[in-house]
């Protein structure tokens, strides 16, 4: 089960809510506006979306332009 994509109130960036295995998780585009290697990423025109588990907050992958990599 997932929810409608939304959007971030400040920065207006993706995010979508769906669930895994029983684990709940959060899709969160990149903000290319911040000093990581994923950010520059963005900001030379590559879709980086970050994966984040719910209840622990914690990283656990990064998807950019569509290849997943698990942390």
């Amino acid at each position: 089960m997932s929810s409608p994509a939304l959007r971030t109130p400040n920065l207006n960036l993706g995010k979508q809510v769906f669930q895994s295995d029983g684990r709940r998780f959060i899709a969160l585009e990149q903000n290319p506006n911040t000093g990581s290697h994923w950010a520059q990423l963005a900001k030379n025109g590559s879709k980086v979306v970050q994966f984040r588990e719910s209840n622990s907050g914690k990283y656990v992958a990064v998807s950019v332009d569509g290849k997943v990599t698990a942390y």
